[in-house]
């Protein structure tokens, strides 16, 4: 997909390291020269609200804008609000009316309501979606193209900003893996068996990474789900760019993950 792999990750800001720009009412703003130069003439400075606008419950301010703005960010990311379209429209506006751009931020994980969770190779059994699950990607799919089309009326708004941060406490390790790595779920089993016409066992989850180790087969496993994450995501980005196609995606963290450094 068209994204923007980052390693900065703003929390708060701190003093002013530039003179204040002057406010100029959005209306009167070039949105569309503004975007072309931001990460060229203009480079990306964002700020992620992780923990600034709690004492506000989580609603940024006019008072948080003027302050973002001061500090000479130009990019804001509220971490509250992506999934409401009432919100969203509500926090670019604000940022807007303060010359910044606005990224929705969201998580790239969910919890499953039904389909296969998440397998790890050593058998590990995660409650999370799988990346091959159907309803991840539909709900993926559905809050950024949501995001996508209030940018065809807000011109601030421009991009998500997607988490991959694994942040369950079902896993056992304290420096747990991003997401997403290979997954063992019986639904890419089952895909990969009939695209292949090979009979897998039903084995138990810790048993499956071995067992096509054992048959040979584990580094066409491999190929099979990125060749099909690939697929989906152009499948997304092709619905993003049919509606703006300068939508940007920016993904973090930038590496670690067969699902971020092989399909995105």
């Amino acid at each position: 997909m068209k994204c923007f792999i980052t390693s900065l990750f703003f929390l708060i800001p701190i003093h002013c390291w530039a003179q204040s720009p002057t406010a100029i009412p959005s209306s009167e703003i070039d949105w569309a020269t503004k975007r072309a130069q931001l990460g060229h003439e203009d480079k990306y400075r964002i700020l992620v609200d992780k923990v600034w606008s709690k004492s506000t419950d989580w609603l940024l301010t006019e008072e948080h804008m003027e302050e973002i703005q001061e500090a000479s960010f130009n990019v804001v990311v509220p971490r509250m609000g992506a999934e409401d379209p009432d919100r969203v429209r509500r926090d670019a506006q604000l940022a807007a009316d303060h010359g910044l751009f606005y990224m929705a931020w969201m998580r790239g994980t969910k919890k499953p309501v039904e389909g296969p969770k998440l397998v790890w190779e050593h058998g590990l059994v995660q409650d999370l979606c799988s990346p091959n699950s159907d309803e991840l990607w539909s709900w993926l799919s559905d809050q950024i193209l949501m995001h996508v089309k209030i940018s065809t009326e807000i011109p601030s708004v421009i991009g998500t900003f997607l988490d991959f941060e694994n942040y369950e406490p079902d896993f056992p390790d304290v420096d747990r893996p991003h997401c997403y790595p290979i997954s063992y779920d019986e639904k890419i089993l089952g895909e990969f068996a009939k695209a292949k016409s090979v009979e897998i066992s039903d084995v138990s989850p810790e048993a499956r990474a071995p067992w096509l180790e054992a048959h040979g087969l584990k580094d066409s496993f491999r190929d099979f789900q990125i060749d099909s994450w690939r697929n989906r995501c152009r499948e997304l980005r092709e619905k993003i760019d049919a509606i703006n196609p300068q939508f940007q995606l920016i993904i973090y963290p930038p590496m670690g993950t067969d699902f971020i450094e092989e399909a995105i």
